[in-house]
């Protein structure tokens, strides 16, 4: 790994320890009441959770991964990237934000292309009561840490752009924007997810030089 890798990678555990610890928490919650208002006004900022979610950017990547030279190694690293996020979104238990209010239409666009914590407990809830293990589901996405919507578009971004980091930034930024102002995450979580989108651009950048 290079020092820019490093720097990255380092940057990303120590908003992961931010997590852990709740030093964050006041910048946090200062930013989602502030942003508040434009998540309940501007209601249409609520595709972002269909945009960003793993349906459509999986199928992005997998085409990515077919036609691109060596886009395998994109497409592995964005699968890690999605494992990482449930891991992390166990481990950290860091509460989630209040949601916005959103249409029913929206509502139903997210429940058919974005499945959520609760669809993928809802499935484990039924896979594990059929073997006697009920109750593992139930505390397995704890946590809002760290953004898995805006990591994929980052993550996205950076793969179609050749890893141009002016346009994984600006993605990250309205990305970021969109699901703080309609609480769905937390100013860290946005943090969190795009210093790994850094961190895997700035690997794979070299292991594809």
């Amino acid at each position: 790994m290079t020092r820019t890798s490093w720097f990255w990678t380092l940057s990303f555990l120590a908003a992961t320890t931010l997590a852990l610890t709740g030093w964050f928490n006041p910048v946090n919650h200062a930013v989602a009441i502030w942003l508040a208002p434009l998540g309940r006004e501007a209601y249409p900022i609520n595709l972002i959770w269909v945009v960003g979610g793993v349906p459509l950017t999986l199928v992005a990547m997998v085409l990515l991964g077919w036609l691109k030279p060596g886009g395998w190694r994109w497409l592995i690293a964005f699968v890690g990237g999605i494992l990482l996020e449930a891991m992390t979104k166990h481990w950290i238990a860091t509460p989630m934000p209040v949601a916005t209010a959103e249409p029913h239409w929206l509502q139903t666009l997210e429940a058919w292309t974005n499945p959520t914590p609760a669809d993928v407990t809802g499935v484990m809830k039924q896979f594990f009561s059929a073997t006697g293990q009920a109750t593992r589901h139930q505390a397995f996405f704890r946590g809002s840490f760290f953004s898995g919507h805006v990591f994929r578009l980052t993550f996205v971004t950076g793969a179609l752009t050749g890893g141009r980091r002016w346009s994984v930034a600006l993605v990250a930024v309205i990305a970021g924007l969109c699901v703080v102002a309609t609480g769905g995450h937390w100013l860290l979580d946005v943090i969190g997810a795009f210093l790994l989108t850094q961190s895997g651009l700035s690997v794979l950048a070299n292991v594809t030089r």
